[in-house]
């Protein structure tokens, strides 16, 4: 999977509008241009991953790359958990991401920051293993 990091090339849907990074400018914000209007804007990448954390920005990575993602996650996409196996790796592994979701969501961290999360995921992480002991 192609890594997802801002970077020339990189295109992302915000407002229902496609945009695409072209450009780095000198004072580090980004140059970005409206697919749809052909119009250039400069945004700052701090804006953009803010906005992308908060669900209001989706990156749909360069070229081809969304259509080859939609396709993938059709092909593996599975509506009934109870359709696989107990043993099956995507169900164990659904259930361990489970477990952190559920922990996390118990926890009502005051803030989703990497210094309130990183703390917790450690701990959840700590339980999980002694869990499994």
């Amino acid at each position: 999977m192609p890594d997802c990091r801002l970077r020339i090339g990189m295109r992302f849907i915000k407002q229902g509008r496609e945009f695409v990074i072209e450009q780095r400018l000198s004072d580090g914000q980004l140059r970005i241009r409206d697919i749809a209007s052909d119009t250039c804007s400069a945004e700052a990448p701090e804006a953009l991953i803010e906005d992308l954390f908060a669900g209001r920005l989706e990156l749909i990575g360069e070229e081809n790359y969304r259509a080859d993602l939609k396709q993938k996650i059709t092909k593996s996409r599975v509506s009934d958990l109870s359709q696989l196996s107990d043993d099956d790796p995507l169900k164990i592994e659904i259930h361990r991401r489970l477990k952190y979701v559920n922990a996390l969501l118990k926890a009502q961290p005051c803030a989703r920051t990497k210094d309130t999360l990183l703390p917790l995921i450690a701990e959840i992480g700590q339980r999980i293993s002694e869990y499994a002991l």
